[in-house]
């Protein structure tokens, strides 16, 4: 088959929609004065959307003048033209590759859009194959290792760099307290422990494993062309790799087999695949849950409902530690079940997820039609402030066009702004973090397993897969630059090694003996006091908990009652029962009164927090804290207002009445009798109450450990500061102070101004 080798053909196709225009050539003499592929990238990124800004550059003006041009539509194109065939005359593959660079640059400031710079790239794709074609089709090739993901040289590995540095200068400036030193150093640990994490996310066969394989270069989890029933799996770093597998506990289990009542097809594959797995139900769903440990290769058995055994559907969630690179940096990779599962609990694990997620890999088969749960999803997602960028994956994009993947992504954004108020500020920024990248990862995969001769048979390069444009979008968005979760870990780290330099100076010009007082006892009793506080806090968490009970089945109550004299009064008047409007009630009705309640909850428990604050502060009083241990406190309470401060997502919201909307539907089928319909609703809202009471149980657990966790670590924390720093001082040359003075001003001085510009980095 002939291979259309023209770039600039493609490249007026898949910039501008049209074929390639008649123009005589320009006089590319004008551009001698500036950097060859530099001005090259800038003249082709200029296109429709942006071509009005590149009119009022200098630039531009200037080149139009010594052309004796005007600055048209028509002559920018004559000009794109010229530059484009003058590149496929030289036939070089180096000047190319120096072009994308600058093109990549342009995209990173912003003047390009990502799918902008790919129609320009995608312009050279045939007729780079054409010319690295004999070398692919009759040379061995050579592996070369691209390194993405490059952490270790990333932003924010350079500022725990120079964290780490900047606590070496502290400590060769003076002779700093061995317990000084401890601390510092272990601030610094917990900052290098730091966990960035991607959940990768998607309906049913959108490629979520395949990717994940290709990520991991190895094929770990289970590829099929038959839709699998997915389960939650987390890939983290080990020195040792292992699998580990965790069973559903008999409760989990009781669940699963009540929520069967409104689901025949699940129930119908669940009863099927019963005569396969049934013989493991005693031995494995146990009361507390068993967890076991399985080779990685063992994994597909655990994780493919396809397996003869069918014992994936005990299974709650798995857990893969391995050793490869990529996961050395404390980066979690987390596969969640399909969201379109039917299993309620999976769609839990989704929720938690998303909600402890920095990043969202979005993945749809770009060779399918689109699905109105993708919209559904991505319309909820953008609202979760903890996700820095929703990055939309086209799977299989080697089969479709460019321009039908330009088409997708602006089909994909119209349908989510229908289902929004698209003029709202809020709106604007939450959809500005979705992105778009097309990956053709079954190819990616072949080169990353040894079979790389079958992707380039294809004409695929490694490049030309798009997986390295995503690992380094990756990178681009959670290392290489302030990101909102990275920059304020950073920042809380700055602070402290900043009051560290600040207790040194402190140290130094105060060099009268402190008073060595024994703060045991008074310790012990604020120890005392702190911790009665905390249990207050737990039973207003617990009190929180039982009210939103009562106040969440009382909504479902009246939700139920009127739903019921909407459905009595439609029969009885032999009326058609709109499923579609009993939908949107409890949609309506029901998601408006939760966040309602929430909301209030929230302002109440709120309020309790920072008294609960207030109380340490006070509790702390009597032993005259120094500058640097109310610093420490008011880092630590600052920390528990974040970390124990209920944030519901609309995902919370949707987990109810998407649940009651499945039910519902599933209830008003065709010939059902009224009989039916009114008992099945009080068990669709009995079973719906029971599905959200666990999770909501589940997730106020988890706050609640985290809270007593972040309690005795304050607690510890500062029984160590205080009982070290009313010690006898450390050694002093009065000699060396004012040298050691002037050197700890100076670096306290630059962690003040590293501070300051981290705080004005946008993230």
């Amino acid at each position: 088959m002939k291979i259309q080798s023209n770039i600039a053909e493609y490249f007026f196709s898949l910039v501008y929609a049209i074929d390639i225009p008649e123009f005589s050539p320009l006089d590319l003499r004008a551009l001698a004065p500036y950097p060859q592929k530099e001005i090259f990238a800038i003249i082709l990124s200029c296109n429709h959307r942006n071509r009005n800004i590149f009119n009022k550059t200098l630039l531009f003006q200037k080149l139009f003048k010594y052309l004796r041009l005007k600055i048209t539509e028509k002559n920018i194109q004559a000009l794109q033209k010229t530059i484009l065939d003058y590149i496929q005359k030289q036939g070089d593959l180096n000047f190319i590759h120096e072009l994308f660079q600058n093109i990549d640059i342009l995209k990173i400031k912003g003047v390009i859009l990502y799918e902008e710079e790919q129609c320009i790239k995608t312009s050279f794709k045939h007729w780079i194959y054409q010319l690295n074609n004999p070398i692919k089709k009759h040379s061995k090739i050579s592996r070369k290792t691209t390194k993405t993901f490059d952490i270790q040289g990333s932003w924010f590995y350079q500022n725990i760099q120079n964290i780490e540095k900047t606590f070496e200068k502290i400590k060769t400036t003076i002779n700093m307290p061995l317990w000084l030193q401890q601390f510092t150093q272990n601030e610094i640990t917990q900052l290098k422990k730091t966990k960035m994490r991607i959940s990768l996310c998607g309906i049913s066969k959108s490629g979520k494993s395949t990717l994940l394989n290709t990520l991991l270069y190895k094929e770990i989890l289970p590829i099929s062309a038959i839709p699998e029933s997915s389960n939650k799996i987390t890939i983290a770093y080990s020195p040792k790799t292992k699998g580990e597998v965790k069973f559903l506990t008999q409760t989990q289990w009781q669940q699963l087999l009540e929520n069967l009542y409104f689901d025949d097809d699940l129930r119908a594959t669940i009863q099927e695949s019963q005569n396969s797995f049934g013989n493991f139900i005693d031995s494995h769903i146990t009361q507390e849950g068993l967890t076991i440990q399985v080779k990685p290769e063992d994994i597909k058995a655990y994780a493919s409902s396809k397996h003869e055994c069918k014992i994936s559907y005990l299974v709650q969630e798995i857990a893969i530690y391995s050793s490869m690179e990529l996961l050395k940096n404390n980066l979690i990779l987390i596969n969640t079940p399909n969201i379109d599962t039917n299993f309620n609990y999976k769609t839990h694990q989704i929720e938690d997820s998303i909600s402890t997620s920095n990043m969202i890999l979005y993945l749809i088969n770009a060779s399918k039609p689109l699905s109105q749960k993708d919209i559904y999803f991505l319309s909820n997602i953008i609202y979760y402030e903890n996700l820095e960028k929703i990055l939309v994956v086209f799977t299989r994009s080697d089969l479709v066009s460019l321009s039908d993947l330009k088409n997708l992504s602006t089909n994909i954004i119209q349908n989510i702004q229908k289902t929004q108020n698209a003029n709202s500020t809020i709106f604007q920024n939450n959809i500005s973090k979705i992105d778009f990248i097309p990956v053709a990862s079954t190819l990616a995969l072949l080169h990353r397993t040894q079979r790389s001769d079958e992707a380039l048979c294809r004409g695929y390069d490694i490049e030309d897969t798009g997986i390295l444009t995503l690992e380094n979008h990756i990178n681009n968005i959670l290392f290489a630059k302030p990101a909102k979760y990275s920059k304020n870990t950073l920042l809380n780290t700055y602070a402290i090694i900043n009051q560290v330099a600040i207790k040194c100076l402190y140290m130094l010009q105060d060099t009268a003996t402190k008073e060595n007082k024994n703060p045991d006892k008074e310790l012990e009793k604020i120890r005392m006091q702190i911790l009665n506080f905390a249990q207050e806090i737990i039973q207003a968490i617990q009190v929180a908990v039982e009210i939103s009970k009562i106040k969440i089945k009382d909504l479902g109550l009246n939700l139920k009652e009127h739903l019921l004299d909407f459905i009595n009064y439609k029969t009885s008047k032999n009326n058609y029962i709109n499923v579609t409007r009993i939908e949107n009630i409890i949609t309506t009705n029901l998601k408006d009164s939760l966040r309602y309640l929430i909301q209030k909850n929230q302002e109440t428990f709120d309020k309790k927090l920072k008294i609960f604050c207030q109380n340490i502060h006070l509790a702390y009083h009597n032993i005259k804290l120094d500058d640097f241990e109310l610093a420490l406190l008011k880092s630590h309470e600052t920390n528990l207002l974040e970390t124990t401060k209920y944030q519901y997502t609309e995902g919370d919201l949707n987990l109810y009445t998407d649940e009651l909307r499945k039910y519902i539907s599933y209830i008003l089928r065709d010939g059902t009798k009224l009989k039916d319909i009114q008992n099945r609703i009080d068990k669709a809202f009995e079973l719906s109450y029971k599905n959200i009471i666990i999770y909501l149980e589940k997730k106020i657990e988890n706050k609640k450990n985290d809270f007593i966790k972040n309690i005795h670590h304050l607690i510890q924390t500062m029984e160590f500061v205080i009982i070290h720093n009313n010690k006898i001082p450390f050694e002093i040359n009065s000699e060396k102070i004012p040298a050691q003075i002037k050197e700890l001003s100076k670096i306290q001085n630059m962690l003040s101004s590293e501070i300051k510009n981290l705080q004005n980095q946008e993230s």
